[in-house]
C-alpha cells in the first residue's frame, strides 16, 4: 500500500502492474501514437503562435518547427500524450505524478544491472469493478473531501449592500432637492 499524490491509499501490486506495463509500452513503433503526438505538438505551436510572432510566421508558411517548443514544455507534452494514449489503448487509469513517484522510488530500490521480474498479468475491467464493489479508491481519480464551513468558521460581511439603480436615482434626486 502507498499514498498517491491525491492522498488516496493504493494497492501497490495493482498499480505496480499498471506502471510496469506503461514503462514497457513501445510508443516509438506505434504509428497511431506518433501521429497523435505530432498533432499535439502542432496544436501547441498554434497556441504559442498567438504570443510569438516568429512561430506565427512559420505557421503561416506551413512550417511546424517542434524545436521551437521549450524543452521542458515539449517533454511534458510527450509524457501527457503517452499517458493519454496508454490509457485509451489499455483501459487503464494512470496518473502521471504517481507514475513519476513510483519510477523514482523504483530506481532507488533496485540496484543497477538487476533484471526485474516480468509481471505476466495486467489490470482490466474486472479489477476496476472489484475496486468499485469493495469501495476502494480508484487510481487517477481525485478524492475531494466533503467539508462544509459552518457559521462559526465563516466571517461576517463588512460591506454594505449595493444600491439598486432606482435607489441610487432616488438618493440623487433627494440630494438635488436639498441643494436647491
Amino acid at each position: 500500500m502507498y499514498i498517491n499524490s491525491y492522498g488516496n491509499i493504493k494497492n501497490s501490486n495493482f498499480m505496480d502492474s499498471v506502471y510496469e506495463e506503461f514503462s514497457r509500452y513501445d510508443f516509438d513503433s506505434n504509428e497511431e501514437y506518433l501521429a497523435g503526438l505530432k498533432q499535439v505538438m502542432e496544436q501547441y505551436l498554434i497556441l504559442q503562435s498567438q504570443s510569438d510572432p516568429e512561430i506565427s510566421k512559420d505557421i503561416s508558411e506551413g512550417v511546424f518547427d517542434v524545436s521551437k517548443i521549450k524543452p521542458q514544455d515539449r517533454e511534458q507534452l510527450v509524457w501527457q500524450a503517452k499517458v493519454y494514449f496508454f490509457c485509451s489503448q489499455t483501459g487503464e487509469i494512470l496518473d502521471l505524478d504517481d507514475y513519476r513517484k513510483w519510477e523514482s522510488e523504483r530506481k532507488v530500490q533496485e540496484p543497477q544491472g538487476t533484471n526485474t521480474k516480468e509481471i505476466p498479468y495486467s489490470s482490466n475491467y474486472e479489477q476496476l469493478v472489484d475496486l468499485i464493489v469493495n469501495n476502494k479508491p480508484i487510481p487517477g481519480i481525485k478524492q475531494i473531501p466533503d467539508t462544509v464551513l459552518g457559521p462559526e468558521l465563516s466571517s461576517n460581511s463588512t460591506l454594505s449592500e449595493r444600491k439598486k439603480p432606482w435607489e441610487q436615482q432616488k438618493e440623487k434626486d433627494c440630494s438635488e432637492q436639498k441643494d436647491a
